[in-house]
């Protein structure tokens, strides 16, 4: 079957992200452009007229630290996520080092990949809202067909009418995620450590959390909840596509210290069975 190749702009990509609401810090641990993959693949099957599947991903970025001005990664945040993208089956990452502060050196060495590919594939999955690229595309609208992913709503419309097809990411950017479902001591547990329980459940799931008999917390999602025997207690169901869990959950602060505190207060107050309420 065809391989219909992703190239994805990496700092434009990282900056839609950040504007999700998604912290940093996630996005360097649990960023994975295998499920990105996934996912378009999935879409793909929707989209008439296109045969073949994405097999492989160009992430294209220079040397300069993604995010915005005032929110930008740090050096070890970038080369955590970089260096674990590189370890990723399929996954390719092209850093490229450039002057100046602009990244029109990424949009450059994309353009020509693009142009390139027109040669050797039928069709390749663009991931940018930038409309630089829309010179290149109308170039080739009758060449090879772009479709381009749109992370948000603020995806511009003129990339869109140039794209033989548009996927919506919308809320389907869980996805883009690992998660590893951690558990932690509740006699040490920090409103840090209910940070990183929260971030690493699947908001794809209903998931609850978990206080062990052997005093351990944990979020479990419901298919996984009755290899929990040993369960002192158990919150009520969190709703998948809802944000209580995941990335964009874990980086409302004033929610995690809530959920903190509940977890907490229903350790401390000793309850045991289920809880529909904040203790």
């Amino acid at each position: 079957m065809d391989n219909i190749p992703i190239l994805i702009d990496g700092p434009n990509f990282i900056n839609r992200l950040i504007e999700l609401g998604i912290k940093n810090k996630f996005i360097a641990c649990q960023l994975t452009l295998r499920g990105l993959l996934e996912f378009v693949n999935q879409q793909l099957k929707k989209i008439n007229d296109i045969k073949g599947r994405c097999n492989t991903v160009e992430f294209v970025c220079s040397t300069k630290r993604f995010g915005p001005t005032k929110n930008k990664f740090t050096e070890e945040e970038q080369n955590s996520l970089l260096h674990r993208l590189m370890r990723e089956n399929g996954v390719y990452v092209d850093k490229i080092d450039i002057p100046g502060s602009t990244e029109k050196g990424v949009d450059s060495t994309i353009q020509s990949k693009i142009e390139d590919f027109v040669k050797h594939y039928d069709a390749i999955v663009l991931v940018s809202h930038d409309r630089d690229y829309i010179p290149v595309m109308k170039k080739l609208r009758h060449k090879i067909k772009i479709i381009t992913v749109a992370i948000n709503d603020k995806f511009p419309h003129e990339l869109a009418n140039e794209s033989f097809a548009v996927i919506e990411l919308g809320p389907h950017f869980v996805w883009l995620f690992n998660y590893s479902y951690p558990f932690y001591p509740i006699e040490t547990f920090t409103v840090e450590q209910c940070e990183d329980l929260y971030s690493n459940a699947d908001d794809r799931k209903f998931n609850r959390v978990v206080i062990t008999k052997n005093n351990y917390v944990c979020i479990a999602n419901d298919e996984d909840i009755n290899n929990f025997f040993n369960f002192k207690c158990y919150f009520e169901s969190l709703v998948p596509y809802n944000g209580y869990v995941g990335p964009l959950g874990a980086s409302d602060e004033n929610y995690i210290k809530t959920e903190y505190q509940d977890i907490m207060n229903a350790y401390k107050k000793g309850f045991s069975g289920y809880i529909d309420f904040h203790p």
